[in-house]
């Protein structure tokens, strides 16, 4: 008996080791924030939301904000943690 697979199936198997965190960040990352929009979004310093980038890629075996968009993008559907339209920047 065959098993039906695509991409989206092979992708939803496994979960990026990311936390919570991370992962807000990663898609925010995704979205073309600057880790300084990044950072006033989320209330954080800009120092721990490259902190973040750097333990996300490196959990996912990667190099540099780029690469981890790129990775995000082929993970299917993005959606923002903040809200359906993303952080409110002014």
């Amino acid at each position: 008996m065959a098993v039906a697979t695509s991409p989206a199936i092979e992708g939803a198997s496994f979960a990026l080791p990311f936390s919570t965190r991370e992962r807000e960040i990663a898609v925010l990352v995704t979205q073309g924030l600057s880790n300084r929009e990044i950072a006033e979004a989320v209330s954080v310093s800009v120092r721990t939301v490259e902190t973040h980038i750097y333990r996300a890629s490196s959990k996912a075996g990667i190099s540099g904000r780029s690469a981890l968009a790129d990775l995000m993008r082929r993970r299917g559907p993005l959606s923002s943690p903040l809200g359906t339209d993303g952080p409110q920047l002014q």
